[in-house]
């Protein structure tokens, strides 16, 4: 399980300024399956590890980025600490010359 605060900090970082509003109005249906409503999601909420992958996804989907594999050990429970939210790169487009725009 993995505190609000720290996922909606790190897509934000990662992603874009608001990309956590977006995401979580994207998995809405998702988040109420799991018990969570849009005006009960609170910073010190702790989500479960099905959730932190329907997110990875909708990132995926919509910014072509997921989150970081430090979010997730190998006992399916979250592993990243609100110090190790920090700009990466997580998946490297295949771009080619053409599309780089200088």
């Amino acid at each position: 399980m993995q505190d609000v605060a720290v996922i909606k900090s790190w897509i934000n970082t990662n992603a874009s300024p608001f990309a956590w509003q977006r995401i979580l109005f994207k998995l809405l249906p998702e988040f109420k399956k799991e018990g969570f409503f849009f005006h009960t999601i609170q910073d010190d909420s702790k989500l479960p590890t099905s959730l932190l992958k329907k997110i990875s996804e909708a990132l995926f989907d919509t910014y072509q980025i997921e989150l970081s594999t430090n979010f997730f050990s190998t006992n399916g429970e979250s592993n990243i600490s609100p110090n190790e939210v920090s700009k990466e790169t997580l998946i490297e487009n295949d771009l080619d010359d053409e599309n780089i725009i200088t």
